[in-house]
C-alpha cells in the first residue's frame, strides 16, 4: 500500500468519526421549552439552553421544561371555564371572587 492510500483511508476514518461524534453530541431544544444541563460528574451545571440545536458533551444530559403560560379564569358566572362557583373564601372574613372583586 502506498502512503497516499493509507493517508486517504486515515483521513476518511477521522472525518467519519468527527461527523458521528457531532451527530451524537447534538441535542435539540424544541420551541416553547428550555433545556437544563445535568453533568454526570457534578449535578446541575446552571447552564440553561434556549430553543434550537446545541452541541453538548457526551457526559452531560439535557432535561427539557415547558415555559408556556396557561391561563384559567375562576368565575362565579356560567360563562367561565367551569359552570360551578369557584370564588375563593378567605377564612370567612371576606370573599374574593375570581374576577378580583373583594366583598
Amino acid at each position: 500500500m502506498s502512503k497516499g492510500l493509507v493517508g486517504g483511508i486515515a483521513a476518511g476514518v477521522i472525518i467519519i468519526a468527527v461527523i458521528a461524534g457531532g451527530v451524537i453530541c447534538t441535542k435539540k431544544v424544541p420551541a416553547g421549552y428550555v433545556g437544563i444541563v445535568y453533568n454526570m460528574n457534578g449535578g446541575i451545571d446552571g447552564e440553561v439552553l434556549t430553543q434550537g440545536w446545541h452541541l453538548v458533551a457526551p457526559t452531560k444530559k439535557i432535561t427539557t421544561y415547558s415555559i408556556g403560560i396557561e391561563q384559567s379564569y375562576l368565575t362565579s358566572e356560567d360563562k367561565g371555564d367551569s359552570p360551578e362557583d369557584e370564588s375563593l373564601d378567605a377564612g370567612g372574613y371576606r370573599k374574593v371572587s375570581g374576577d378580583g372583586c373583594i366583598w
